[in-house]
This record gives structure tokens, sequence and C-alpha cells, in this order.
């Protein structure tokens, strides 16, 4: 029995998007807009914008072009608590996949937590097949659906376990990365998207190629690929696992210990927000007589790489934490007798702003401190509340742009020559790990 196991992400089961025919962009390409997540489309306002000189493009989604071209007896199907809402939508999509034919047994699972953790969708993953009987099956793991730590999940999975699957990976229709994040999931009411398959159903051709990797047979050079991949993508812990597994992908044994001392290094700040070890070595980021500063940037700087990985809650709830430790930082420094500060051992953002306002000293810190209150509503949702978070990507971007001017204003009496190149750390080390490859 052939069984998918699949991940369900942002354009699964299919993506949409309407194309402006009647106009182009100044680099000469054709205007083009996707639904937003949540976003009404009935049938009648579809064909508004066709009415309307937009052309429909409808492509398949990453699983439902596996499903088409494997067609499974069994299709395991996991989703988000961002996701659930495209339920209703896939099944309907593999539905008609499958008219006048046998169709699949679907098992549906649901990861409440850690779409954005490697180590929770690997355990995730490694739970389900063990429920499962391997030694009957033929399995297809989906390499393109889900966060970068759901596919490095499947992918790890074979290496650790060298379990004989066979993964799929699909490009997208243009070629773009569009599994970065769990946000933004267009879904479509019954009727509208009965009326996208009949649409797609009539006029559509994917001319892409399905890759399909024997698990258990790779050779150095995809686990090159694939180790690199992580790296670019930041998932250090995956690429460590696929480097312990598989020592020989890199061909000298000291490159292959540096690589490994270099990735544990930076997976302990990310797991036990441990200091960078170049960071804590490096005595002309000193403040005072402190490690206070060597603490500060390394803490930027894995709240820089988070909102890189796509963690969007960890990002918001790190970033006000982050900021009142500095604004605290720079009070007491500048005003060690404050009674409050004493007194008191929690006193909020707002009560800092207001500490440094009375000492006329609050417009240095403005500009990025405004950025912190902006996304303070949903940074409240994320620490309070269960609703759904709102908040685009460029806020995200702004937001961690506000925190690297907070520290360089903060502390501005250390030389930011001896401390501007670490703003690029983990890209340097990227490099070096892909050199030693």
């Amino acid at each position: 029995m052939k069984t998918l196991i699949t991940f369900i992400s942002q354009y699964d089961p299919i993506g949409v998007e309407f194309v402006d025919t009647k106009q182009d962009n100044v680099d000469g390409r054709q205007k083009r807009f996707r639904p937003n997540f949540g976003q009404e489309l009935t049938v009648a306002s579809v064909k508004n914008y066709e009415n309307d000189d937009y052309k429909l493009r409808i492509s398949d989604g990453a699983a439902l072009f596996i499903i088409k071209n494997e067609l499974p007896d069994k299709i395991i199907v996991i989703y988000s608590d961002e996701m659930k809402v495209k339920q209703e939508n896939f099944e309907a999509a593999v539905q008609a996949v499958y008219d006048g034919k046998e169709a699949p047994v679907i098992q549906n699972e649901h990861v409440k937590e850690g779409i954005h953790e490697f180590d929770t969708m690997y355990k995730f993953v490694e739970e389900i097949l063990n429920r499962e009987d391997m030694s009957q099956g033929n399995y297809v793991l989906n390499v393109t659906s889900g966060t970068p730590q759901c596919q490095a999940a499947m992918y790890a999975i074979n290496f650790v376990k060298d379990y004989d699957t066979r993964l799929a990976r699909v490009n997208s229709p243009r070629s773009e990365k569009t599994n970065q994040s769990n946000q933004g999931a267009p879904w479509f009411e019954t009727a509208t998207f009965k009326y996208f398959l009949e649409k797609q159903a009539s006029d559509y051709k994917d001319n892409r190629q399905l890759g399909i990797e024997k698990g258990k047979k790779f050779k150095n050079n995809l686990l090159q690929r694939t180790y690199k991949d992580f790296i670019l993508k930041y998932e250090y812990k995956a690429a460590l696992d696929i480097l312990k597994a598989s020592p020989d992908i890199i061909s000298n044994k000291q490159d292959q210990e540096n690589s490994k001392h270099i990735l544990e290094n930076m997976i302990s700040v990310f797991q036990k927000q441990g200091v960078l070890e170049e960071l804590a070595a490096d005595a002309d980021l000193k403040c005072g007589e402190t490690d206070e500063f060597q603490k500060v940037l390394n803490y930027y700087l894995m709240i820089d790489i988070l909102n890189r990985r796509g963690q969007v809650t960890d990002v918001l709830v790190k970033a006000k934490s982050f900021a009142e430790f500095i604004l605290k930082s720079v009070i007491e420094r500048r005003h060690p007798d404050l009674e409050v500060i004493k007194k008191i051992k929690r006193i909020n953002i707002f009560d800092m702003i207001k500490i440094l306002n009375h000492y006329h000293e609050y417009s240095e810190f403005e500009t990025p401190i405004s950025k912190v209150q902006d996304v303070n509503p949903q940074r409240n949702q994320v620490a309070h509340g269960l609703a759904e978070i709102s908040v685009e990507q460029e806020e995200l971007d702004e937001l961690v742009k506000g925190l690297k001017e907070l520290v360089t204003a903060a502390y501005s009496h250390i030389n930011d020559s001896a401390y501007q190149k670490y703003f690029d750390y983990y890209d340097t080390k990227n490099q070096e790990l892909i050199r030693y490859l």
C-alpha cells in the first residue's frame, strides 16, 4: 500500500492569484495579487475580477501535485492549528483527483504547537511512523509543504532512522519560496473552491517535475545539498543531525570537528540562551566590569534569526522583554540612586519611558521604542490570549531594525567598531560551514 505523509501549508491544496492583463509593472511583468487569509471570495466576485480583465491562475500546492502523480492509497495529513481551516478544501481536492477511482484513506493528524521547532516536528513525525507497519508499506514523505522546520524533520528522520521511504520535492509554479511561515493561509468557501477546481480542470497545465529521492540511498551530494539548505535557513539542529549521522559529507576530519563545534555553539543560543563563544571571549565588549553587553548583543542576534526563521510569536514576546531590559539598564547606569528602581523590582516599559522623559533623555530612544510599541497589541495577543496573530513581516522587520537601533543608542559608550562585525555573525558562520563542504 502506498502512503503519503504530508504537512499542509499556505498554498495547499491550491494556490490562486489574479493577473492584471491590462498593464505591466515597470520591469515588464504583469501585476498580480493573491487572496489574503480569510478574504471572502464568492463565485460572483471571482467572475467580476475575470470580467475586469484579471486572468485567474490556479496552481496545485505541493501536496496535491504529489497526490496527482503518485495516487497514494492512504494519505496522512498533518495540520497545524493555523492550517485546520483548510481541511475541507483539501479533502474536496483529493476527492476530485480520485473521481471515478477508489478514494484513498485519509488520516488527519493535528499538531497544536511547535510548528517552528525542529525537535518538536521531528518527534511528531517519528511518532506517526512508529505507529505504521513500515515493513509492509511504500511510504512517500512530502518535504516541500510545511514550515522549514517541518521539512527539516521529514528529511532528518530518514538519516537518523534510515527508513525505507521516498522523499518528494516539488518546485513552486514560479520557483518562489512559499513556506517560510505558517501564516497567511488562503482558504475558500465551498462554492468558490468548487468553481476553482472546475476552472482548473478545464485549462490547467502543469509542466513541473516531481522529484523523488530514495530515503536510504542518499548520496553525498544530496546530503550536502540538504545540509547546506538547512544552514542557509538557520536550522542548525537539523544540520547537526545530518552531520552526526553522515560525517563523510565533509571529507576532512578536522573540518568535520570544526563544523560540529560551530553548530553546537549556535544551537546553545536557541536552546539555552547561551552566549556565543566569540562574544563571551571578546574583552572589547565588556560593559564596565560586567558581561552585560555581550549578553545583550547575543540576545539581539537571537531575535534577528528567530525573525528570519519566521518564528513570529517568539519575536513578539522576546522583543518587548529585551527592550525593557535595555531601558532599565540605561536608567540604572545613569541614575543609580533612583529610589523607584530600588523599591520596585518589576517596572514596565511605560514606567521607564516616564522616567526617561522626566530626565529629558527619552528622545534618544523614542524611535526604536515606538517600533516595539507598534506591535504591542499583537504581542499581548500572544502573551495573554488565544487570538490569531495578525502581523506583517514588514512590521517584524521594522521591529528587529528598531531593536538594533536601541542597542546602539543604549550602549553608545562602547565603540561600535568593536561590535558591528557581529551583526553579520550568523551569515558569516553559514559561509564558513559551507566552505568546509
